[in-house]
């Protein structure tokens, strides 16, 4: 079996929630965003989990100290490309692959996650990355294409021209990469963009330049793969969340 170590992404400040705490321990159904994806991943063979926390980390490394988690601190915070060099110290010596996630997206689903390993370890490309299609895409890194589908790379939506910000497939945030191949280009980042931050996404068109394999596993349920930004889509979340559970409670009856 090939080993699969996880990273989660829980740095962030969560500015748009207005609120003081970090933004992954907002409380969804009595447990924090973080929580949500840890228990999502449970019924993976993991071998290690490891979270990368900034903001007011140790607010975070507290909530969830009870849990088998490894913690490394990104400070400053220079994008999600620069979070995963930050915790190469830790991935970096090891074999198999990397799940990384959001911890930010408590509504995936464990079936979801284990299709695109599955997807990943029978193809072994390089990296294979979870999509979906939006009817407004607004604020997400867009999948580009060649005419015969081939996946070329993911501009961010800042970077993006008008013909791609038409673009509906977008990146979900969530990738399983091989960490060989991903050892190769994670430190040829750039930060030549005008946040002046290294995305993990140009991760994705580097490996495509450099001729290697970039697959995509669709996932057709587009709340799954919803972060949260705001007290709005939190409260939205939590009646999904809710609803799911009242029809799984009568279905079980």
């Amino acid at each position: 079996m090939i080993p699969l170590n996880v990273l989660i992404m829980a740095a962030g400040k969560g500015t748009r929630l207005k609120s003081s705490q970090p933004k992954v321990l907002h409380l969804l159904a009595g447990q924090s965003l973080i929580e949500h994806v840890l228990e999502t991943i449970r019924p993976l063979n993991i071998s290690e989990t490891m979270v990368v926390v900034g903001h007011q980390a140790e607010l975070v490394k507290s909530r969830l100290q009870h849990l088998n988690v490894f913690f490394v601190e990104q400070t400053p915070q220079l994008g999600t490309g620069h979070a995963v060099q930050v915790a190469q110290k830790w991935w970096g010596n090891k074999s198999g692959n990397l799940l990384i996630l959001s911890g930010d997206v408590p509504l995936i689903s464990s079936k979801t996650l284990q299709r695109l390993i599955r997807t990943h370890n029978q193809k072994d490309p390089s990296v294979t990355l979870l999509t979906t299609n939006l009817t407004d895409p607004s604020g997400y890194g867009r999948i580009i294409r060649s005419s015969n589908g081939k996946v070329l790379n993911i501009i961010e939506q800042k970077d993006a021209s008008p013909s791609e910000k038409k673009i509906d497939e977008i990146n979900t945030g969530l990738y399983c990469f091989k960490i060989s191949d991903l050892k190769e280009v994670i430190n040829k980042l750039s930060n030549d963009n005008p946040q002046k931050e290294y995305y993990l996404t140009d991760c994705v068109g580097l490996l495509g330049k450099n001729g290697m394999q970039i697959e995509t596993v669709h996932c057709d349920e587009s709340l799954e793969v919803k972060g949260v930004n705001t007290q709005s889509e939190l409260a939205t979340m939590e009646k999904i969340l809710r609803d799911r559970r009242i029809n799984n409670s009568r279905s079980t009856e």
